[in-house]
């Protein structure tokens, strides 16, 4: 049976999805590639004092991340937190989450022989919503996958 919560949760996940753009493209010979894949996503939010990675999360990876990872792709993992509780607690709850995604893209196969995978936990130091209001600490309790990958030319 899925709950409320969750379908509530699966459809705001979505929303937070960047889609790729093509930057710097110039024409280049021999279909080398010409320019870069950009993709930022915050889609991969945790419950409250929680590392682990759910159901909803895994699609969210399986069906928006993974399908964009192309070769000599560097992967940016960054952990963020809400501001409820100690910061030395929050640090290490961010690095955990940060590290159980990078791991999760690394046993897929998609990270092997394909550039960078570079983990990074920022605690409550870099809030990407304010935590003045109940959703904004909600929303900050996620960790970003950041994409950077070559583009072919058309």
């Amino acid at each position: 049976m899925v709950s409320l919560r969750s379908v509530w949760f699966a459809a705001v996940a979505i929303l937070f999805c960047s889609a790729f753009t093509v930057v710097a493209q110039t024409a280049a010979p021999n279909n080398a590639p010409c320019g870069r894949l950009v993709g930022r996503y915050s889609l991969i939010l945790f419950d409250f004092d929680s590392d682990r990675i759910g159901a909803i999360n895994q699609r969210i990876l399986q069906e928006h991340i993974y399908p964009d990872i192309r070769p000599e792709t560097a992967i940016e993992v960054i952990g963020h937190t809400d501001i409820v509780g100690l910061d030395d607690h929050n640090l290490q709850l961010t690095n955990a989450r940060a590290t159980n995604v990078a791991r999760k893209i690394r046993s897929t196969g998609f990270a092997e022989n394909r550039a960078t995978l570079s983990v990074q936990a920022v605690g409550e130091s870099a809030p990407i919503y304010t935590n003045l209001l109940p959703e904004g600490r909600f929303y900050n309790r996620t960790v970003q996958v950041l994409t950077d990958a070559p583009a072919d030319c058309p």
